[in-house]
């Protein structure tokens, strides 16, 4: 509901859960949403997200360092977040690297909110592992391996959830045989 454009930054190591915040996000704003997945940099791509027509619309980029690169063209982009057209546009931008563009980083008036991602923490752990895992006598395995690690996201999570609950085996044993 802001007058002016709104960026938000989420980062942070992969399979953290970046890329399903940002998709909630996006539905839950209620605008159309715009996915892009390869730089444009031209007058028609101003052309197209500023169009009247659309209204306010939420763009998604998700891992921006990869879609706009060193040599990507960024101005395009830039000029519609610093609000130089009338949108009220949502932008989402996830990123593996807490630093993301020189251009983005500390341009309040560019990005409104940023959000850093780590591992998990143990209560989220706690409820994955509760909604998930079928053989609950597992439980404390899973909890042990992923100490060990030393770094829980969720893509590791589910995966250990689900190949325990395949070979009803501990996280121990199973964790062996992963790649």
């Amino acid at each position: 509901n802001a007058n002016k454009n709104t960026g938000i930054v989420l980062s942070g190591i992969k399979g953290s859960g970046k890329t399903l915040l940002s998709k909630k996000l996006a539905i839950d704003s209620g605008l159309p949403v715009i996915i892009i997945d390869k730089p444009f940099d031209s007058s028609d791509f101003v052309s197209f997200i500023t169009n009247p027509e659309f209204g306010n619309v939420c763009i998604f980029i998700d891992e921006f360092e990869k879609v706009y690169d060193r040599e990507s063209n960024t101005t395009p982009l830039l000029s519609i977040l610093d609000g130089a057209f009338n949108t009220h546009n949502l932008f989402v931008f996830t990123c593996n690297e807490m630093y993301t563009n020189e251009y983005l980083n500390n341009r309040p008036s560019r990005i409104k909110y940023r959000s850093h991602f780590e591992s998990l923490d143990s209560a989220i752990v706690d409820e994955v592992i509760d909604d998930l895992l079928i053989n609950k006598q597992h439980s404390e395995s899973i909890k042990k391996v992923l100490e060990q690690i030393g770094i829980t996201t969720f893509d590791l999570l589910i995966t250990l959830i689900k190949e325990v609950d395949l070979f009803n085996e501990s996280a121990i044993e199973v964790v062996r045989y992963l790649n």
